[in-house]
């Protein structure tokens, strides 16, 4: 049973119950937190992770958009707070630049940006330096609302400027996927079955 609804699954041929993923040599060897398919096993193999300690640091939050933007630099807009510890949920429409050689997160005070949202992709463009930001969702509203707005965030501006691209365009959108394609150097936007160009 889902939030959706209840949804019946087959199991799958030649399932096993016992567990296959370590021995006890394996778990002598200490903590392991990751898995990886080798040969055709699914096997568990030490963690590629590591913690960072930061310097500052946005309030925790989900569903936000993370983008390189080269040089060892990351933004982070938006998100939510309900998967946090912060209640009740929030929509953000803060900015956060971390530089990864000091380690240090930096808010970006901005006089205009995207209203708070949350499920919406970001890419960047090292040809424009721009990131761009279409659509996404304001839930913690009732009703909640999708948004059909286009930004651009001017990295080296460090301002936030909502762009107007002609019709057609691809409306209210949210959870979609976005990518820049340096070839064509324009961002790729794939919405269900349709492929929009920025």
């Amino acid at each position: 049973t889902t939030t959706l609804r209840e949804r019946v699954v087959s199991t799958v041929s030649g399932a096993i119950r016992a567990s296959a993923l370590d021995s006890p040599d394996e778990l002598a060897r200490g903590w392991l937190e990751g898995a990886a398919v080798i040969g055709d096993e699914l096997r568990w193999v030490p963690a590629r992770w590591r913690r960072l300690e930061t310097i500052g640091a946005p309030a925790p939050r989900t569903t936000h958009p993370i983008v390189a933007l080269g040089g060892g630099r990351t933004l982070v807009f938006g998100g939510e707070t309900r998967d946090t510890h912060q209640w009740p949920m929030v929509n953000t429409d803060d900015t956060w630049i971390f530089e990864r050689a000091t380690r240090t997160w930096s808010f970006v005070p901005t006089t205009s940006a995207p209203a708070p949202r949350c499920h919406m992709p970001a890419a960047y463009s090292p040809d424009h330096d721009v990131v761009l930001v279409q659509g996404g969702w304001r839930n913690d509203s009732t009703p909640g609302l999708i948004y059909d707005d286009t930004w651009l965030y001017h990295v080296t501006e460090q301002r936030w400027e909502q762009v107007f691209p002609p019709t057609p365009r691809p409306g209210a959108t949210s959870d979609h996927g976005l990518v820049y394609l340096p070839a064509k150097r324009a961002f790729l936007m794939l919405l269900r079955d349709v492929a929009w160009t920025f």
